[in-house]
């Protein structure tokens, strides 16, 4: 079976529930419905699910938080660049539509664990969960627990890690 099958079923298997939630907790539900037609017919996977969010989020039933939350998670996880929200007509009930987390650009954490995985390569462990394989030569001094330690989006669909006061190296997330 193909990944995108897989995913829209999965999507499919999400979404129904929240569509019923929706219909019947906040709004009209033939609105909220039209606005979710309305969001099916975009053809591009990111900007439709960004615009079925921002439907779930007016009825109430998917809060900002739990898409902030989602978002820090699969920071790195993709090798692309975030996806941008498309502009789509509003549904002539909704005054404003929820605020949408911006994405993110770096996330910051602390060590949790630290190995060797080769001459002048580290893998660090985040207190977060997500791991992070250094791809790119370079002496480090040796990064301990509980030290800081942050990622940011560099250029390319690149990642770049930094440890403590150490300067910043190449990495990749592999969780």
């Amino acid at each position: 079976m193909s990944a995108k099958f897989v995913a829209g079923v999965g999507l499919c298997a999400l979404v129904a529930p929240a569509i019923a939630l929706a219909q019947g907790s906040a709004g009209d539900a033939g609105s909220n419905w039209a606005a979710m037609a309305e969001c099916g017919a975009i053809r591009n996977a990111d900007r439709r699910h960004a615009c079925m969010d921002d439907v779930l989020q007016q009825a109430g039933v998917l809060s900002g938080a739990q898409v902030a939350q989602e978002v820090r998670e699969e920071f790195g996880k993709e090798n692309r660049p975030a996806p941008v929200a498309a502009p789509r007509s509003q549904p002539a009930q909704a005054s404003a539509a929820p605020a949408r987390p911006a994405p993110l650009d770096e996330i910051v954490s602390t060590v949790a664990t630290v190995r060797s995985i080769g001459y002048h390569r580290v893998r660090v462990t985040a207190a977060d969960g997500s791991v992070w394989d250094q791809t790119q030569d370079e002496d480090l001094l040796e990064p301990r627990q509980g030290e800081r330690f942050s990622v940011e989006r560099g250029a390319m669909n690149s990642f770049l890690c930094q440890v403590g006061r150490s300067s910043r190296y190449r990495c990749a997330r592999i969780d």
